[in-house]
């Protein structure tokens, strides 16, 4: 089976206009969270590298392709230009440029940056450190507060469908679909 040039591209934009509203009230309930957590990622588009820039809380992800990384695509994407809550990332200087809202650093990050640290050079306060931060990483996710329950809200009862589809590379469309496990295993190690 062939498929023309035109019938893709009229699949495309077909996606890009469901996802468009999916985006729009995917950034309006991450704006009302009180921390959100962000990150990126890489992903090859035609033999060149571009980012996925990661925003989440609860039940919303939201993951955009472009083609740049740092400031430019969080200005594009403008979430965290117009947030006030506190963002959660790994210590990359692009989040650090907005003073509009709060930093909190990533316990996943910085478990990696202390085995790093264990590893290279042996240091016993980077143990000691790396001890507390799994201990008190166990102690919190046992809270009753923090158990994941079946009355949660879900993302459709938040108004918000969850959609699955093929990668499709289209520039400065957020891509909820692109999904990325927060690795939170390495903690009970």
């Amino acid at each position: 089976m062939v498929i023309s040039e035109s019938t893709l591209l009229k699949s495309v934009l077909r996606l890009h206009l469901a996802l468009e509203t999916w985006e729009a009230q995917a950034k309006e309930q991450l704006l009302l969270r009180p921390a959100i957590h962000v990150d990126e990622t890489s992903l090859r588009v035609d033999q060149k590298n571009h980012w996925i820039p990661v925003d989440s809380a609860s039940d919303i992800t939201l993951k955009c392709l472009h083609r740049k990384r740092g400031k430019e695509a969080i200005e594009s994407i403008n979430l965290i230009p117009r947030y006030g809550g506190a963002i959660i990332h790994d210590c990359w200087s692009s989040y650090f440029a907005y003073s509009n809202c709060g930093h909190g650093l990533c316990g996943s990050h910085l478990l990696r940056e202390l085995t790093f640290i264990v590893d290279a050079h042996g240091y016993r306060w980077a143990k000691q450190l790396k001890r507390l931060l799994q201990e008190t990483c166990i102690n919190v996710s046992s809270r009753p507060e923090k158990q994941l329950k079946s009355n949660k809200r879900s993302p459709a009862a938040s108004g918000l469908k969850t959609m699955r589809m093929p990668i499709v590379e289209y520039p400065a469309i957020c891509k909820p679909w692109l999904t990325r496990d927060i690795i939170r295993s390495s903690l009970f190690k």
